[in-house]
């Protein structure tokens, strides 16, 4: 299976309210080999979303 449709099957276990899900989709997309940008990175490390 392609790797988009693959990221496109794991977003429920993204946002699912279960910590198991959301780890095992940690996991999943690890699998997938995609690196965090530099911008990514960035982004996250002055708190994403919430700041």
């Amino acid at each position: 299976m392609a790797a988009d449709l693959r990221c496109f099957l794991y977003m429920p276990l993204v946002h699912s309210e279960s910590a198991a899900d959301q780890t095992d989709s940690v996991a999943l997309f690890d699998a997938l080999g995609r690196t965090t940008t530099v911008e990514e990175q960035a982004f996250f490390g002055g708190g994403g979303f919430s700041g």
